[in-house]
């Protein structure tokens, strides 16, 4: 578990920190994106916590990592322009130079800067969907877009080979990270009754938390209830 209480992914951390410009050479724009359930928010919102550690404990490669929920009204595109500088100017004091049209004049961060744009396929066919370009070409910014659905941008990025995609599949909680999310929960299941478990879930963050909470409100969990349950 992560310091944050929510469950350290590492694999999918690792991803990430390649496209803020780690463990290799990044691309600049991660795409997030699987059906309502499958850990989307919760991995970014726990990987933007992990920075946070990382950069109080002194690492000065830690990336700063701002995550802007968006909704109905970033469509537009004065909306969407105010609540990114609104964010880096909260979390860094000084918002990127010349960030999206209306610059301000104030110097670049000194840390790698991370915009994480959660439920961003609300701008599909919108105004302010044509700024996600302007964000993806900044020379100093890495961009995560979370969503349901890929926005219009994959194309483009894909295109210049600007994209890296974490989809359902990667969403998916492998043997390992399943066991520990359910440990968190005081459950632990052997591995016959976890393959079960995985297989009826899917793998989904939603459907296991659900399970665990139904186990636990049963007492100690027991093979044959995960496996015969209908």
């Amino acid at each position: 578990m992560s310091l944050t209480g929510v469950l350290a992914r590492e694999r999918l951390f690792a991803a990430l920190d390649r496209v803020a410009g780690h463990g290799g050479r990044p691309a600049p724009v991660a795409l997030v994106h699987a059906p309502t359930g499958a850990g989307k928010t919760a991995l970014v919102a726990s990987w933007a916590a992990r920075c946070a550690d990382r950069a109080a404990s002194g690492d000065g490669a830690a990336p700063l990592v701002v995550v802007i929920p968006l909704d109905d009204r970033h469509g537009e595109p004065a909306a969407l322009s105010e609540a990114v500088h609104d964010a880096v100017v909260s979390a860094d004091g000084s918002p990127l130079a010349r960030l999206i049209p209306r610059p301000r004049r104030t110097a670049a961060p000194v840390s790698p800067l991370c915009l994480v744009l959660d439920d961003a396929d609300v701008l599909a066919g919108r105004p302010a969907a044509r700024l996600l370009a302007t964000l993806a070409r900044h020379p100093s910014l890495r961009l995560v877009l979370v969503g349901r659905t890929p926005p219009p941008l994959r194309p483009w990025l894909r295109a210049r080979g600007r994209l890296h995609e974490i989809g359902a599949e990667d969403l998916a909680f492998t043997e390992r990270e399943a066991a520990e999310l359910l440990r968190a929960h005081r459950v632990v299941l052997s591995p016959e009754d976890l393959a079960v478990l995985l297989r009826r879930t899917r793998g989904s963050a939603a459907g296991l938390r659900l399970a665990a909470t139904s186990l636990t409100a049963r007492g100690t969990p027991v093979v044959r209830q995960v496996a015969t349950a209908r």
